[in-house]
């Protein structure tokens, strides 16, 4: 029952949170251009005057953030209220699965809507999906949720991390992802033509881009899900012992 109740204490806020973002996005994302192009004379209308927006990135970031608070503000809550690590844990991961697929199905019913009322002047898109799974309706739901779950699961990594290590701590770790990539191509560097070449070739096969540039969601989708369950398993192990900490 106290996973139960802090599933559904999550969602109402997580829910409420997400129709205030909706509410902005379409304000500025719509609305307002709406009516510019509406005091605008039709003959003045052309491709360029046309409102671009793409649906995915802007939902991606508000989910990390809504993962970030949540992790945070909700542990105070939770653990004051007798619930236990694993059950937060749990809540957590699960109500944000629900809110991913609660944003996914948003998505594509914006777009579905603006397509269909006024496509002539309102361009969606949701790019990633748009190039590796143009048609397919099935393959563009599963890899817009694995992205959006993947997010979310980051946003909750980030959120307890935060919360469990000193400033101290969180500088020296920030500073050893800045210099990862550094790291990285100079050990890129080294090797050798065709040690190279097998690296390139495992990114391009894990991001799922083939031959002639054909795009293969399924690669991506393995690639994001193992990405995901990654996050999962380093979040699992530091909610584990997580102390209680006074929010600031």
């Amino acid at each position: 029952m106290k996973l139960k109740a802090t599933i559904f204490y999550r969602l109402k806020y997580q829910l409420i949170s997400l129709g205030i973002y909706y509410l902005f996005f379409l304000g500025f994302s719509f609305v307002l251009p709406g009516i510019a192009i509406f005091f605008i004379s039709k003959g003045a209308i052309n491709d360029e005057a046309m409102v671009q927006s793409d649906l995915l990135l802007p939902a991606a970031i508000f989910a990390m953030i809504l993962a970030i608070i949540g992790a945070r503000s909700d542990f105070k809550v939770c653990i004051q209220n007798g619930v236990n690590r694993l059950n937060i844990f749990l809540g957590n991961l699960i109500s944000n699965f629900i809110v991913s697929n609660v944003i996914v199905i948003s998505i594509f019913l914006f777009k579905g809507i603006i397509d269909l009322l006024s496509k002539k002047y309102f361009e969606c898109s949701i790019v990633i999906v748009d190039q590796y799974a143009p048609t397919n309706l099935i393959e563009r739901y599963l890899l817009t949720l694995v992205i959006i779950f993947m997010v979310s699961s980051l946003g909750l990594l980030i959120g307890i991390f935060f919360d469990r290590f000193s400033n101290l701590v969180r500088l020296l770790i920030g500073a050893a992802v800045v210099l990862t990539p550094f790291l990285l191509g100079t050990i890129y560097s080294s090797l050798s033509s065709s040690a190279r070449y097998q690296v390139l070739a495992s990114i391009k096969n894990s991001i799922g881009l083939g031959a002639n540039g054909h795009l293969k969601v399924m690669s991506l989708i393995i690639t994001i899900l193992i990405i995901t369950l990654i996050n999962i398993v380093i979040t699992y192990l530091l909610n584990h012992k997580r102390e209680l900490q006074r929010l600031s």
